[in-house]
Order: structure tokens, then C-alpha cells, then sequence
């Protein structure tokens, strides 16, 4: 059973109370549960040579963030805002657009489906509906090849002699707040989530722990959570998710920042604020 607690209730100045709170997003109240285990705080790596990124990073998998990579970029002293990535060459490309709630992913179920579209629009347009008061939803460009797109691409100096086998093109991510990218898994390599402006928060889990992410086996979902993001801590819905995940990982990363994450192992993404990102993953 799920308890509704005030936030003035003296209950949870106990010391005794060892319970994990959950705010909900939709009124001022905390929901108690059972004890589940804490994260591990994601560890950082500071300024790696190719080498040691390889030998401490990628051959001991595992999340790591780790500063430095992309401080020659131009994208991370050009790139202060979504609107300084509109210029005449990107007015007109066509983007892929995600719409939809705060903090709703593609994995929502029932009457939220509706809610939810994925489109596709002029990246003027894109700008447009950011800047736009009446818009209070979430927009997320997703997954944008980069290199079809000349004066973005060459602000990006990817691939990386940390990471030179790439294993498809880098795309770029770009979004307001509360975007959400479900927990998935990626099989096409290990990943590299560059952050360029704003925050992101991570989670990552194990492949061990597919059994108790709820992973769906629907093509359009597969390799996805059902868990959406509001309810990930709720034992009466996912069971096993509450009572089987062990060890799982979280950090949150800004700008010059970069998460990797192990080819095969679990994750999800949630912009804390306007945001831009580009991954790349790689052999």
C-alpha cells in the first residue's frame, strides 16, 4: 500500500524512517515506500588520454562521466542557445520532432498515447514553437543525423581519437525541458552522450536487470521499459522492478560533459532544462 503524506507531517522527521520519497508531479505530496537500494553516484573521469579512456573506461564497463572530450569543439563556445544553432543553411532541414506532456516518453501507454506524436517539421518551425508562450509541452528533436547537415556537423568534431570506430553516424539531440527518453537499451555499440547546453539527469542499469525493467517485445518498443517516469518507484505496478534491481546508476551532466555507457546496459534521459546534446556510438 502506498501512503499520501503531508509535507508537514512529523512522521518523516523520524530518524527511524528509512523509506525512499517520490514527489508527484502533480500535487505537493511525497509517496512512501518500502526501502529500495540507493543509487551509485556515476564516477567522473577527468581529461582522459585516448588511452586511458580505453584501458580505465571501455575495458572495465561500466557508466562513467567524463570531462574534457569536447572542449575543442565549436559547438560548446557557439551553442549559448537552441536559437544559435538557426542559421539560413538550417532554417529549412527537416527534423524529427517528439511532442507530447513533460516528462513523457514514447513508451506511454492508454489514453496518454494520444497526448503523445512524433512528427516531422522545418527546424525553423521547431524554434518557432519553443519560443512560442503558448506552448507549455515538451519538444524534443531526436536522434538528427549530423553529418548530412554540413554547418552543424562541423561543429562537432566527431569521431573522437578516444573513440574512432564509430558505429553510425553522431546525431544531435535537442530539446526544452522535461523531455524523457524512456529506459532502453542501444545494441549498436557503446554510447557517448555529449551535453552542450543545459542538464541532463541519467540512469543507467545493468543488462542483468532486463528481467525486472518490464522490457517490452513490441517492434516499436522493443528494447524499452514499459516503466514510464512518474511511476518508476511504484511497487504495486512493477513489482520486480521495485524488488529486483540491485545496483543501478545515477548522475546528472551539463555542458563539456560526456556519459558513457557500456554497449547493452539500460538507460534513461530527462532534460532538466532547455537543452542540447550529441551521442555517437562507437566499437
Amino acid at each position: 500500500m502506498t501512503l499520501v503524506l503531508s509535507l508537514r507531517e512529523p512522521l518523516l522527521q523520524s530518524p527511524c524512517i528509512r523509506h525512499r520519497y517520490l514527489f508527484s508531479t502533480s500535487t505537493t505530496r511525497l509517496l512512501v515506500h518500502r526501502p529500495i537500494s540507493d543509487p551509485t553516484l556515476i564516477p567522473k573521469y577527468a581529461d582522459p588520454s585516448p588511452r586511458e579512456f580505453r584501458s580505465n573506461i571501455v575495458d572495465h564497463p561500466s557508466p562513467c562521466i567524463v570531462t574534457g572530450l569536447s572542449s575543442n569543439w565549436p559547438a560548446e563556445k557557439k551553442w549559448k542557445g537552441i536559437r544559435d544553432l538557426l542559421t539560413s543553411e538550417t532554417a529549412d532541414i527537416v527534423v524529427p520532432v517528439e511532442l507530447g506532456p513533460r516528462n513523457v516518453g514514447y513508451n506511454v501507454q492508454g489514453a496518454g498515447a494520444r497526448q503523445w506524436q512524433r512528427l516531422e517539421t522545418r527546424f525553423g518551425l521547431f524554434v518557432e514553437l519553443l519560443e512560442s508562450l503558448e506552448w507549455d509541452g515538451a519538444a524534443y528533436v531526436s536522434q538528427l543525423n549530423i553529418d548530412e547537415i554540413a554547418p552543424l556537423k562541423a561543429a562537432v568534431r566527431l569521431p573522437l581519437p578516444h573513440a574512432p570506430d564509430l558505429a553510425a553516424p553522431p546525431n544531435l539531440w535537442i530539446g526544452t525541458a522535461d523531455t524523457y527518453t524512456p529506459i532502453h537499451r542501444d545494441i549498436l555499440g557503446h554510447n557517448l552522450l555529449f551535453q552542450l547546453l543545459g542538464t541532463k539527469a541519467v540512469r543507467v542499469f545493468p543488462p542483468s536487470d532486463k528481467q525486472c525493467l518490464y522490457v517490452s517485445e513490441e517492434p516499436f518498443l522493443r528494447n524499452t521499459s514499459l516503466i514510464p517516469f512518474d511511476h518508476a518507484f511504484d511497487e504495486t505496478r512493477w513489482p520486480r522492478f521495485y524488488e529486483g534491481v540491485k545496483t543501478w546508476y545515477e548522475g546528472t551532466i551539463g555542458p563539456g560533459h560526456a556519459v558513457f555507457i557500456p554497449k547493452g546496459w539500460y538507460h534513461s534521459v530527462r532534460a532538466l532544462e532547455e537543452s542540447i546534446s550529441v551521442n555517437s556510438w562507437f566499437l
